[in-house]
């Protein structure tokens, strides 16, 4: 009796810790996605919306900079 119930409780603190992990992780990547689309629509899309469309028509590729 004393065995199975160690089992249970071990098979139980197992699952709390690997769900505790689990929510971690989704954290985690919740914030990576939220701070990638932050920089695309606060800095990357403004910039190419402002720079790339070319006057003559089309878009341009690249952007050189004089130094």
């Amino acid at each position: 009796m004393r065995r199975s119930i160690f089992i249970l409780f071990l098979m139980m603190a197992l699952h709390l810790s690997y769900s505790a992990a689990v929510r971690a992780q989704r954290s985690t990547e919740q914030v990576l996605v939220e701070e990638v689309l932050r920089d695309l629509q606060g800095n990357i899309l403004p910039f190419w919306v402002k720079y790339s469309p070319d006057p003559k028509g089309g878009f341009y590729g690249t952007i050189v900079t004089g130094n």
